[in-house]
């Protein structure tokens, strides 16, 4: 799927007709969805996230997509692309271990559980964080 055909996704399942409108419904300036689509420019974390939410797929998936696109060299858009297969080969495990995960530090961090709930102890914690040259992975423990 490519940048084009993802906004597009969007104007369909929205209703929007315009660039304008679905600028404004991404939160991104008007100029850069007509520069998306003529490949002049390339989403950035921020966008991408915004077009993951608009679009119901995960941000890693779209960020995937628009590296395989924009990448010129091969050997890179290779290691997007095997990242993308790997991400449609997870499939529910990977909507499962984030939604878990999600889960373990909401009640961790809570003073006290829900009823019923188990209390965990919050031993770390993983994040994503954008760069200059795409995402890194960030982990910490307490």
């Amino acid at each position: 799927m490519t940048i084009a055909e993802l906004l597009n996704t969007i104007k369909t399942t929205k209703a929007i007709s315009s660039d304008y409108e679905l600028a404004k419904k991404l939160n991104l300036p008007s100029g850069h969805i007509c520069e998306y689509y003529k490949g002049k420019r390339t989403p950035n974390e921020y966008a991408c996230l915004q077009i993951a939410q608009a679009t119901g797929r995960d941000f890693l998936e779209v960020m995937a997509l628009v590296r395989i696109e924009a990448e010129k060299d091969e050997t890179r858009r290779q290691v997007w692309t095997e990242c993308l297969q790997s991400l449609a080969g997870q499939g529910d495990r990977h909507e499962a271990a984030t939604v878990a995960a999600t889960v373990a530090t909401t009640v961790a961090e809570t003073e006290t559980a829900p009823e019923g709930a188990v209390k965990l102890k919050l031993v770390g914690r993983v994040g994503i964080e954008p760069t200059t040259n795409g995402l890194r992975v960030r982990c910490s423990t307490n």
